[in-house]
């Protein structure tokens, strides 16, 4: 998948996110957005919440389902310490499916680290029947990006999701 990111530089908080399908041989979910989407079109919009913990526990009590990660996103080398340093408890996050992405990998040598500028994020699942649009819940701690380091677990959650569906 090719992505390109865009956003806005007044600050507003308006981000876009654009993806293809780099695959010619394997069907994957830009591929059957295209093809249920009837062509391109927006696939998510992410929610800013300042508690996302909260936020999803009210969410899933309501009712709303949510992609699970990957089981191995939280055993992977060096994420527990990831999440630690951000101040998070890797359980909940795990128990509750939340993706933690670190801006800033270690110390900058700016005196910034992780705890000072991160992200987390969860999906929904498709929210209508064509199953072409999701919503994201988003928590920011000083991350201006996209959880670039969770696309690839999105990515995997969702095609897991799919092959399930057929």
């Amino acid at each position: 998948m090719l992505l390109r990111a865009l956003q806005s530089i007044q600050g507003c908080g308006c981000k876009l996110v654009l993806a293809e399908s780099l695959s010619e041989s394997i069907p994957n979910q830009v591929d059957t957005f295209l093809e249920q989407h009837g062509g391109a079109g927006i696939q998510h919009a992410g929610l800013r919440t300042p508690d996302i913990v909260s936020a999803t526990r009210a969410l899933q009590q309501a009712g709303v389902r949510f992609f699970t990660p990957p089981a191995a996103y939280y055993s992977q080398r060096g994420k527990e310490e990831e999440v630690r340093g951000a101040g998070q408890d890797a359980r909940v996050l795990a128990e509750l499916g939340i993706l933690l992405d670190t801006a800033v990998h270690g110390d900058s040598g700016a005196g910034v680290g992780p705890a000072q500028s991160y992200l987390m994020q969860i999906f929904t699942h498709p929210i209508f029947s064509e199953e072409t649009f999701f919503l994201e819940l988003i928590e920011r701690h000083g991350a201006p990006g996209f959880g670039e380091g969770n696309i690839r677990a999105l990515w995997k959650a969702v095609q897991v999701y799919m092959d399930q569906r057929q």
